[in-house]
């Protein structure tokens, strides 16, 4: 009797459609976008606080915040950030303050009145997003009026109205 060994082209489809079934379940529980979206959230907050320390720290010398449409780059040039961060991708940057000081670099914004300057990005991840009710975008905001940062969510009327919900 003559018997050949190795596996049928029948076993090898069969391995090949299970293994399948289970990547595919495997990368709907990892969900690669999401998490790729969680990381650039993470990146825009890590970036917003280092803005937060130049802000400070340019702010303890001059007695003013940099009030300019390259208020970043004007931290770099004094030497108070070492580099400018990466474009944010979302560019609504619209405070909702009347005062007519919103400036904005790479989507990062800053937003000056009454002596009080917000600093904030938009951050786009669902976990961001759940945090907020239907129809209100996430942003991280930093407020100098009482020096802290958080998740504050918004409709598009305006950041600035809910800088005092970071508390």
């Amino acid at each position: 009797m003559n018997r050949s060994s190795g596996f049928t082209l029948i076993e090898l489809l069969v391995v090949i459609a299970v293994l399948g079934v289970l990547a595919a379940g495997v990368l709907t529980a990892i969900n690669p976008l999401e998490r790729l979206a969680q990381a650039r959230d993470a990146q825009r907050k890590t970036a917003e606080g280092q803005l937060v320390q130049a802000a400070t720290a340019y702010f303890t010398l001059k007695q003013t915040y940099p009030i300019s449409a390259t208020w970043i780059q004007s931290l770099v040039d004094d030497g108070d950030l070492k580099t400018i961060p990466s474009a944010a991708p979302s560019p609504f940057c619209y405070s909702g303050n009347q005062s007519g000081s919103l400036v904005q670099q790479n989507n990062y914004c800053l937003d000056q009145g009454n002596g009080e300057v917000v600093i904030f990005v938009a951050l786009e991840s669902s976990a961001e997003k759940n945090k907020c009710v239907s129809g209100k975008n996430p942003y991280w905001l930093w407020n100098s009026e009482n020096n802290k940062i958080c998740t504050v969510c918004n409709d598009g009327t305006g950041v600035w109205y809910n800088r005092a919900s970071c508390s």
